[in-house]
């Protein structure tokens, strides 16, 4: 995604967006001046990005994994510290189960 790409979507859409199943931050993770832009517009820079049916991870997870990053490393390690600085924190959610005790305790019942 291009930065006037991106600049056109925020002017009506939310930072947060999901576009095509994945959040904005996510589209353009190699690119730090995007980054920037959506945090600087009140993105969420823990929001859960669902890469793989067993794979849901911040966009922080996503860049120190390797998993969504620029082939240059300049523009990696830039992305990296962009996100640390808004408090970013690295993921992964598929590690955790989620059981809804209340839900299993009415049945009980």
């Amino acid at each position: 995604m291009k930065f006037k790409q991106l600049c056109f979507i925020l002017q009506t859409q939310s930072p947060d967006t999901i576009l095509e199943g994945m959040p904005l931050i996510y589209w353009v993770l190699k690119k730090p001046e995007c980054i920037a832009l959506l945090l600087n517009n009140g993105a969420n820079p823990n929001i859960c990005c669902h890469v793989h049916e067993d794979l849901s991870a911040t966009p922080l997870y996503l860049v120190s994994h390797g998993l969504r990053v620029s082939k240059r490393m300049s523009k990696r390690n830039l992305v990296q510290e962009i996100l640390e600085w808004w408090g970013a924190e690295s993921t992964r959610y598929s590690d955790f189960y989620i059981v809804d005790i209340a839900a299993r305790n009415e049945i009980l019942l």
